[in-house]
């Protein structure tokens, strides 16, 4: 359910009003920010975008990750799509579900884009995602996807991996939260996003 519109003058108004004060160093505060944010979205919402100002900043990964745990502990989310090559995401998505390598270090440069898996918030990320999945009581698995195009101004993977992955990666997480520094409205996304709410396998 929707709450009325309210409509305010000026900026400053509305972040006066609509500002939730949380602090990363309190477990307590951020996590009654989220509970609250979640409680103000309609019930049909299905994809939950986060932005982020740069590339490589450790600090808003940190807050990236502190957010998906939450939500996915307690508000029913179960797959996370950062912006990294969405072929090469499916070596990661194997990883945190217990099969394929067995280390982080084997997947840490062929699993992301960019050098991306090189961060310390990645690896932070995906080994409790893979921590999660090895916990019986949690019935419903994490899922790990990325959606950049898998083409570069240098260098791309190969065709047959691409059309692989097109082949074998199904979305099925009810819940997916897109942390991104580019438009929400990006063609990879819309893919995932009409895959996800249509709950289409991509075979």
């Amino acid at each position: 359910m929707s709450r009325p519109t309210t409509t305010y003058a000026t900026l400053d108004n509305w972040i006066l009003h609509e500002t939730i004060p949380f602090s990363i160093d309190s477990s307590e505060t951020f996590n009654a920010s989220i509970d609250k944010v979640i409680t103000l979205l309609d019930d049909s919402v299905k994809l939950l975008g986060f932005g982020e100002a740069l590339h490589g900043g450790e600090d808003i990964l940190i807050l990236r990750n502190r957010l998906f745990q939450r939500l996915a502990e307690t508000h029913g989310y179960s797959a996370i799509a950062i912006e990294s090559s969405f072929p090469r995401a499916r070596v990661v998505n194997e990883y945190i579900a217990g099969r394929g390598p067995a280390s982080y270090e084997t997947v840490q440069d062929t699993g992301f884009s960019h050098d991306f898996g090189r961060l310390d918030a990645n690896r932070e990320l995906v080994e409790w995602m893979r921590q999660y999945n090895a916990d019986p009581s949690h019935r419903v698995k994490l899922q790990f996807y990325g959606f950049d195009s898998p083409t570069e101004m240098t260098s791309t993977d190969s065709p047959r991996v691409q059309a692989g992955s097109c082949i074998l990666f199904s979305i099925t997480s009810p819940r997916l939260i897109v942390p991104a520094a580019k438009s929400i409205a990006s063609a990879s996304i819309r893919f995932l996003a009409r895959k996800l709410i249509g709950r289409t396998p991509l075979q």
